[in-house]
């Protein structure tokens, strides 16, 4: 056999060595194939080899925008799918946007539960029926797998969905879920089991951010934005919080001020966080390098009277539509801080630099109530803000006294000599001026004794 005839007969040979193995080829070399490229199989197929499944009990309704989560499945190649009931779908194509999932057991006190934000990707859908992948996850070995569920969202709808005044911006509206499933190998096959689980329902009245200067405000071109949103607890008669799980991502912009026309920095990088667990006792330190500049700090959990307290120290305040807003809630949650600044460009225009909070919510409460204590799921919509400070910021009384102070000082040193010069010449006109008066009133006593001296 001559070698070109071997290199044909090894090429074909790997060639359907590559088609019949297909997928468990691909798997023993680590190559994965994206959602894009993979057919998976039909959403009412799958949902139709459960027995107790009924199409018929999920009608569509063309005025309702609502998600409800049927059914979690694994795939064969590690992915966790998620199908979805949504009643308009047909009439909208309205798509799901994220889940609040932990990989844990709720109902085991002993668990360490942390919930996350995932994304996910449409895959199909079949009338009111929609499967959806789950991203940036691998289904895990263990022996049993848990997905506890809290909630789903979906897009905000202008027109549709309510909002509050004072929400900076509302992204992602919540569903709540609260469900547990089990997964597990038996026999070859694999089981699954469907719990309820307890949620919390968080409902968020305000966002914005605070801004602290480097130095005096209005003076200084730099600080840091303090991003925040503000939110009460249905349902459940809250006392204290100890801990969350929380959820943001930090957009970077930049805008011109004569244009005004906030731009994504492609220069930055964007801060996605799926899950951040924040803490009561947790404290954040600013310190303000600038002239006159003053130091912050402030607790990531407050209550809202704490809030305004921290606001009020820093000589910050709101509008009464923000303030209204903000004393509907209970409590707010700080959570995250990030850098602003003012540059300029070679024709003098001003440039601000800033990040955006964007798809920010709660996603876990561990709390104290009259009755109990509580670490569960959180049913709460995602929110963002416009990097624009929400405070308006007033001189600090105690700069101002010396600011007014160190300006007498300066006028007196500058206008000394022309002071001194107009002091001298109203001197001497005085002098003049009263020389003239003594010698008119003494005129006639002259007078008089030089007529007597005659």
């Amino acid at each position: 056999m001559t070698i070109r005839k071997r290199i044909a007969t090894l090429l074909l040979s790997f060639l359907l060595l590559f088609v019949i193995g297909g997928e468990t080829f691909l798997s023993a070399i680590g190559i994965t194939a994206s959602a894009e490229t993979v057919e998976y199989s039909n959403v009412l197929d799958d949902l139709q080899k459960d027995k107790n499944f009924n199409a018929a009990d999920y009608p569509a309704k063309a005025d309702d925008y609502s998600l409800q989560v049927i059914q979690i499945a694994e795939g064969s190649n590690g992915e966790l799918f998620v199908y979805v009931y949504q009643p308009n779908f047909e009439y909208t194509g309205n798509r799901a946007s994220y889940i609040n999932i932990a990989f844990q057991d709720q109902r085991d006190p002993e668990a360490e539960l942390k919930y996350e934000r995932k994304s996910l990707t449409f895959l199909n859908s079949n009338g009111v029926f929609c499967k959806y992948l789950l991203n940036n996850f691998t289904v895990k070995v263990d022996t049993v797998r848990y997905y506890s569920v809290a909630a789903i969202y979906r897009s905000f709808v202008e027109g549709i969905d309510k909002t509050y005044e004072s929400i900076d911006m509302k992204q992602h509206v919540k569903y709540a879920v609260g469900k547990l499933w089990t997964v597990c190998l038996y026999n070859n096959v694999l089981k699954y089991g469907a719990f309820n689980i307890d949620t919390v329902d968080v409902e968020i009245t305000a966002s914005g951010d605070i801004y602290y200067s480097d130095g005096v405000p209005g003076l200084y071109l730099s600080g840091c934005n303090s991003h925040y949103f503000a939110f009460k607890v249905n349902g459940f008669d809250v006392t204290e919080i100890y801990d969350a799980d929380v959820t943001y991502n930090l957009i970077p912009y930049w805008e011109r001020a004569l244009t005004l026309s906030p731009t994504i920095d492609d220069s930055k990088d964007k801060i996605i966080v799926e899950s951040k667990s924040i803490y009561s006792e947790e404290e954040v330190v600013f310190v303000a390098d600038g002239l006159f500049g003053k130091d912050a700090h402030w607790k990531r959990i407050q209550t809202v009277s704490e809030f305004l307290k921290d606001a009020e120290k820093q000589n910050k305040s709101f509008t009464d539509s923000e303030l209204a807003d903000i004393n509907k809630s209970q409590f707010v949650f700080r959570v995250a801080e990030s850098d602003y600044r003012i540059t300029f460009d070679t024709y003098g225009d001003h440039i601000y630099q800033y990040y955006r909070l964007e798809d920010s919510g709660v996603l876990r409460l561990h709390f104290a109530t009259t009755s109990g204590v509580y670490n569960i799921g959180a049913v709460s919509d995602l929110v963002g803000t416009d990097g624009n400070s929400d405070t308006k910021d007033s001189i600090d009384p105690e700069f101002f006294d010396w600011f007014k102070f160190a300006v007498f000082i300066l006028v007196c040193i500058f206008l000394w000599n022309p002071i001194s010069a107009l002091v001298r010449f109203v001197y001497s006109a005085f002098e003049t001026l009263l020389s003239w008066i003594l010698f008119i009133l003494t005129f006639p006593i002259r007078v008089v004794k030089r007529f007597a001296r005659k």
